[in-house]
């Protein structure tokens, strides 16, 4: 069975790398997600298994064209390209000194790993399974792309607003994660539980105790659950992570 794993983006952005692949930013010149922090490695294009939602939101302005998230097959790209995320090497190594920067200062330690990524290219496996991304060094060729769908902000809102604000770290995925995974392949025709959307990690006997508006939640969930109507596919069939 294939592993898949997606990235988000805007619809134009989609449809290009359906007849290119997916470019990096180094060669697509294109400016990163993170203007307030240490950019992404320019030489990357970064995959997920949990936060593509998340990713075509921050990428996409939603008065001009639609969010997209592409679908690639793990499995059709050179392992020897895979490489972890910055961030998930930053978190894994808290605590630990990084050449000459301080502890502390976390942006100087992700530049620094940036700066030196070949150490921890084995790390891929463990970044994907701890913090649910990992990174291609290079164009993602377009054969590994395996279905692209896109949805409307506004008539995909109830959904896409449970991505805004994900805490990508290796704590909260632990206990989050499953949710995230969840949410991310519904948008690829994979089952969702009304309660799982309503109540998250909550355990259902739990939010039945603690939340007079149980049910109210659960048949509002279950419409949103049952409500594909915002997404359309525009590449490829079935398919996603068990």
């Amino acid at each position: 069975m294939s592993t898949f794993v997606y990235h988000g983006t805007s619809e134009s952005s989609a449809r290009r790398a359906l007849k290119r692949g997916i470019l990096p930013r180094k060669i697509s010149g294109k400016k990163g997600n993170w203007e307030h922090t240490v950019q992404s490695n320019p030489s990357m294009v970064y995959l997920t298994v949990a936060y593509a939602p998340y990713f075509a939101l921050l990428s996409t302005d939603p008065s001009k064209e639609r969010v997209a998230i592409i679908q690639i097959d793990l499995d059709k790209l050179d392992p020897d390209r895979l490489y972890p995320d910055e961030d998930f090497i930053e978190q894994a190594l808290r605590g630990k000194r990084l050449g000459n920067t301080k502890l502390d200062d976390m942006h100087a330690r992700n530049k620094y790993i940036i700066q030196h990524i070949e150490r921890y290219r084995l790390n891929w496996m463990t970044s994907l399974a701890g913090l649910g991304t990992v990174c291609h060094k290079g164009t993602v060729p377009k054969e590994a792309i395996t279905k692209v769908i896109v949805t409307d902000v506004k008539k995909g809102r109830a959904m896409l607003r449970e991505a805004l604000e994900p805490t990508i770290t290796i704590a909260n995925y632990r206990f989050c994660g499953e949710y995230y995974r969840a949410l991310n392949n519904w948008f690829f025709g994979a089952e969702m539980k009304p309660e799982q959307l309503a109540f998250g990690i909550i355990p259902k006997d739990a939010a039945k105790q603690m939340l007079p508006d149980y049910q109210k939640m659960i048949d509002a969930a279950r419409k949103h659950v049952q409500n594909r109507s915002a997404i359309e596919t525009i590449f490829g069939g079935s398919g996603v992570n068990a």
